[in-house]
């Protein structure tokens, strides 16, 4: 299966998380990109692996670092919306995107 569509936002939410854990420790920033894109890898291979969490929004956690990738399958394809830190509240920031797909 061909890697899932991002939407520009989830771009956003990885290069500025990747920004940020540059400033803890130089080289991090580029574990985080490594880790999302693991994950995104293991979406693409099967969408419906991760279970269901807020209405359609199934959730992907990343193993070393506290977010998650948040997906929807479309049309039978994975689009990704959202990289986002697990203890944000991610409904309101979740539906805005959908509406702009």
């Amino acid at each position: 299966m061909s890697a899932p569509r991002r939407h520009p936002l989830a771009r956003a939410d990885i290069e500025r998380e990747a920004r940020w854990y540059d400033t803890q420790r130089p080289g991090l920033g580029s574990d985080f990109v490594d880790e999302v894109q693991r994950v995104i890898d293991g979406i693409a291979g099967n969408p419906l692996r991760h279970s269901i969490r807020l209405g359609n929004w199934r959730r992907a956690n990343l193993r070393r670092f506290p977010h998650a990738v948040f997906y929807q399958v479309i049309d039978d394809e994975p689009v990704v919306f959202a990289v986002l830190h697990a203890k944000r509240d991610h409904g309101p920031l979740l539906e805005t995107r959908l509406r702009t797909v």
